[in-house]
């Protein structure tokens, strides 16, 4: 059997995390298939493992949307057939070909939020989720296997593919065992209440990710007398970064507390979760959250929004808010601030369930799925 990889429109975020690991784990002897051919930016191509079993075809539309939507429609198809694919595998975005059969896992759910998308009115981006909405619910229906990453999830996406007559199986990613080095928190154990704590916040700064509330919240705990540094890690939606640069720039012009770090390499995220001391996560739309099982292996104690597929990956091993209600994230901050045995508590509890997610089982079943379908 041989698998084609549509990842031609994987840029940045979770989805290159998901595809990297996922060559990483294959194991060529437990699976049905000869080789796999992957179409692939040349940027991504180049963070991608190389396997003898994998042939990278480099594929570059970033600058020119009408040439990739040709390609997608039509060339694309003869490439599959010339090469005598199988089956497709399609790990993020939509497919608008007619190559059959192919498997997708459903990524995105903030174009199927329609008050979040509500928040981009006026803007590229709000016409933009609303065509990706339709291309994806299409997408979907035409799968011969459809992949949704947590049971939250499948129940929102029921309702928009109602009809699916093809496979569906909910597969969660995995987390690399890479943050499983961040294990030695000792340091929580030994803080005393004088201690500066270091809260971070790693994900893109965009207005669902709610990063605006949670500088509301830091400014209250401010007041409060609390000694604590806030830290945000990620890439940036600039009409949203813009909004949040004003705010800071007046709760904390000089960033005496509060610091935008920027986008960092995934190694540099590694040794951000090893440094702090409580991690945050206050999006409201997320189809699985990778960023929240990589802190949770860090053993990091958690506030976490109690929105979207959060407390299904979270589970009890976390302080939750409701990331629309700055009083919420400050009272769920606050309980982290104050009490060392629930930061200790926590932290355990979330690197112990972080053991539920295994890339090794993620790709086991993923492969088990798109041979089925094959069959």
């Amino acid at each position: 059997m041989k698998i084609g990889v549509d990842a031609s429109d994987l840029l940045s975020g979770g989805s290159i995390t998901h595809l990297k690991e996922f060559f990483a784990h294959i194991d060529i002897t437990k699976h049905p298939f000869s080789s796999m051919i992957v179409w692939a930016p040349k940027k991504l191509i180049k963070q991608l493992p190389q396997r003898n079993f994998i042939e990278y075809v480099e594929v570059n539309f970033e600058n020119n949307r009408i040439k990739k939507i040709i390609w997608k429609k039509f060339l694309f198809d003869r490439e599959l057939t010339k090469l005598r694919v199988d089956v497709l595998f399609i790990p993020g975005s939509f497919f608008i070909g007619n190559f059959r059969p192919y498997v997708q896992i459903a990524r995105n759910l903030l174009p199927f939020d329609k008050t979040l998308v509500r928040e981009y009115r006026y803007s590229l981006q709000y016409f933009r989720l609303r065509v990706l909405k339709v291309l994806m619910v299409k997408s979907y229906l035409n799968s011969n296997g459809l992949i949704m990453l947590a049971k939250s999830q499948k129940k929102i996406m029921d309702q928009y593919v109602p009809n699916f007559k093809g496979k569906i199986k909910i597969i969660p990613h995995g987390v690399s065992k890479d943050f499983e080095e961040n294990k030695t928190k000792e340091k929580n154990d030994n803080l005393d209440n004088s201690k500066i704590l270091r809260i971070g916040y790693v994900s893109i700064i965009d207005f669902y990710k709610n990063q605006a509330n949670v500088l509301k919240a830091a400014k209250i705990l401010k007041g409060r007398g609390y000694k604590f540094s806030l830290e945000f890690v990620g890439n940036k939606y600039e009409p949203a970064f813009n909004k949040f640069q004003s705010l800071l720039d007046e709760i904390d012009p000089k960033n005496k507390y509060i610091k935008y770090l920027g986008e960092i390499s995934h190694n540099s995220i590694q040794k951000f979760y090893k440094e702090i001391d409580i991690f945050i996560f206050a999006s409201s739309c997320e189809a699985f959250g990778q960023i929240l099982t990589e802190a949770m292996r860090s053993s990091l104690p958690i506030a976490c929004s109690n929105k979207s597929t959060m407390p299904e990956t979270l589970g009890d091993c976390g302080v939750y808010f409701d990331p629309d209600d700055t009083s919420s994230i400050v009272d769920a901050l606050e309980k982290l601030i104050n009490s060392k045995s629930l930061r200790k508590k926590i932290s355990k509890k979330a690197y112990n369930r972080s053991k539920l997610f295994s890339w090794e089982v993620t790709v086991d079943n993923t492969i088990d799925l798109i041979s089925n379908i094959v069959k």
